[in-house]
């Protein structure tokens, strides 16, 4: 049965495993803006596993951080293209160029590896692609316990939140939860 690359996607690294930079929250932050330069970091366990420096630059943001590089710590520096697209109602969406040659892909997100490109060159994966059917169903139900309010359940409609949504993602949450456990079930049942 199967051979390699079969199966479940268990072995890649998954993308909320790796610092990443979104183009999104760069241009909601004003990182983007021609001429300012930015400073990211990111944490892990109280210590600073990685820091960059951005500045943008036009239709690019040049990016610049430490990297390990054929068994040597270097910094590394290089641009990474910025491109805008229209909007069906007006406005225009940004979006990343890989900055991997012959690759090119416009993108949201960009994750580290020993620079920083899309998810396909990366070898990543997304955490839902190696779990079963039941736990990606307990994730949506997770997330919409979290837009509810509930940490241990859901007690009262949030402020601000029409009746409506609220009874269409109460019953939403109700048919995730028993399928969810419907399937585990079934699989231990075996």
């Amino acid at each position: 049965m199967g051979g390699i690359g079969s199966g479940r996607q268990g072995g890649r690294a998954k993308t909320d495993e790796v610092p990443s930079l979104d183009v999104r929250r760069l241009h909601r932050e004003g990182a983007l803006e021609v001429g300012k330069q930015t400073i990211w970091t990111w944490w892990l366990g109280g210590e600073e596993t990685l820091s960059i420096r951005l500045l943008a630059q036009g239709h690019q943001v040049l990016l610049r951080h430490g990297a390990r590089v054929g068994g040597k710590d270097q910094t590394v520096e290089y641009p990474v293209w910025i491109e805008k697209t229209p909007c069906h109602f007006g406005g225009t969406r940004t979006w990343f160029r890989c900055p991997v040659r012959g690759c090119g892909r416009r993108v949201a997100v960009l994750y580290q590896g020993w620079f920083f490109a899309c998810r396909t060159c990366q070898g990543l994966a997304y955490a839902s692609q190696s779990e079963r059917r039941e736990e990606r169903l307990d994730r949506r139900a997770r997330k919409i316990r979290e837009r509810l309010g509930g940490d241990g359940g859901i007690q009262r409609r949030p402020q601000g939140m029409r009746r409506r949504t609220y009874e269409r993602l109460r019953a939403r949450y109700t048919d995730l939860v028993a399928s969810s456990v419907a399937g585990m079930v079934r699989r231990l049942s075996g």
